[in-house]
């Protein structure tokens, strides 16, 4: 069985599935890929968690590009915000994908310590970005990605 092969069926499936139920739709809907992706790994796991699949680095790259996804979704709404969060955004994300693969293990605590200190950073900066010295602090980092 080639898996790489079945997932891009599946996601080519999904997506046109979606991009039907999008156009019958008056409303916003969101993007068919997007969703198409969510639903191929969310099935990935449940197959592999019933045992007729096992595919670990597919659904890693799946899960991260919906994780990104769903980030630059995020930053296109709020981001001033989301450049100051980004960092602790994506630690919490690269953790929650590694625990859903893998389960919990006692390895994630240093990590998951790390990634609240850098919760609090990155809130404290928010609470405090209208401070003049905070202000250019915080456009800084908005700027960092902007000109790649």
């Amino acid at each position: 069985m080639n898996i790489l092969l079945l997932t891009l069926i599946a996601i080519a499936a999904w997506y046109a599935i979606f991009l039907i139920v999008k156009a019958r739709r008056d409303k916003p809907f969101p993007c068919a890929y997007c969703l198409a992706t969510v639903a191929t790994w969310t099935v990935g796991l449940a197959l592999t968690a019933l045992q007729f699949v096992h595919a670990p680095l597919v659904l890693a790259i799946l899960m991260g590009q919906s994780s990104l996804g769903l980030f630059f979704k995020l930053k296109e709404r709020a981001p001033e915000i989301m450049a100051v969060i980004q960092l602790p955004y994506f630690f919490t994300t690269i953790i929650l994908t590694l625990v859903v693969l893998n389960g919990w293990h006692t390895d994630f605590v240093p990590p998951l310590v790390l990634t609240a200190v850098a919760w609090m950073a990155a809130l404290l900066t928010l609470a405090y970005r209208t401070r003049p010295g905070m202000r250019r602090f915080v456009e800084r980092i908005a700027a960092c990605c902007k000109n790649i």
